[in-house]
């Protein structure tokens, strides 16, 4: 008999710990930010929906959009968790390194302007891309955008870039502004199909010309041309 209660008394607990959960609910996950000037510019965007100093993995799940510029960020990790992003903007920061970005595989726009990032090879995953910003940086080629298929609108000026054979077959992509680099040979551009506008002034191309051989070829196109002469 004595043996029943306590079962029942066990039973009973239980149920009480059961119902508590549920309307408790499971403890959140708090993610960890080492820069805490990104935990600080996420909390100031009112990514803290609850008001408790932290930014949880669901707090961050519910986002699409993101803006966080001239935050004085230096390090993303922990960016990596907002998985659900389709807009992120990330100007006028101190980025160098953009390694936990290639985990946010529904970003559509993205902007990281004026920073001091090397390199964006890091983006080769971000098959939805359409439009990216990275003009005022270091970046010195366009290694991992030759994966980007729906790329439509790279913007790259201010940089140290060389090297665009990255552009070769990128279909989709229609506007181009590469201003103040240091390109040489745009002759990979013949293999842009629909490109439509490009800025490609201050750069030491020597071989402009062949792009009147573009097969979307344009006669406002001729003013950069001759203007390379």
């Amino acid at each position: 008999m004595r043996q029943k209660k306590v079962l029942v008394s066990l039973g009973i607990s239980l149920i009480v710990f059961i119902s508590l959960l549920f309307v408790i609910g499971t403890p959140k996950r708090v993610l960890s930010f080492p820069d805490p000037y990104l935990k600080e510019a996420l909390i100031q965007v009112g990514v803290d929906s609850n008001d408790d100093g932290n930014i949880s993995e669901e707090e961050a799940l519910d986002l699409k959009e993101l803006y966080l510029e001239g935050s004085l960020i230096v390090d993303l990790t922990g960016i990596e968790h907002f998985k659900n992003l389709e807009v992120l903007g990330l100007d006028q920061n101190l980025i160098e390194s953009i390694g936990p970005l290639k985990h946010l595989t529904n970003l559509k726009r993205l902007w990281m302007e004026q920073n001091k990032i090397k390199s964006i090879d890091s983006l080769s995953r971000l098959t939805h891309l359409e439009v990216i910003h990275v003009s005022g940086n270091q970046i010195r080629d366009l290694d991992g955008l030759q994966f980007l298929n729906n790329l439509q609108e790279l913007y790259a000026n201010n940089n140290n870039i060389t090297d665009i054979s990255s552009l070769t077959g990128l279909k989709e992509l229609r506007r181009l502004h590469m201003f103040n680099n240091q390109i040489e040979d745009v002759s990979s551009l013949l293999q842009v199909e629909n490109l439509q506008e490009f800025q490609l002034g201050l750069n030491p191309i020597n071989n402009f010309e062949v792009l009147r051989e573009h097969p979307n070829y344009k006669e406002y196109w001729e003013s950069q041309i001759q203007a390379n002469y």
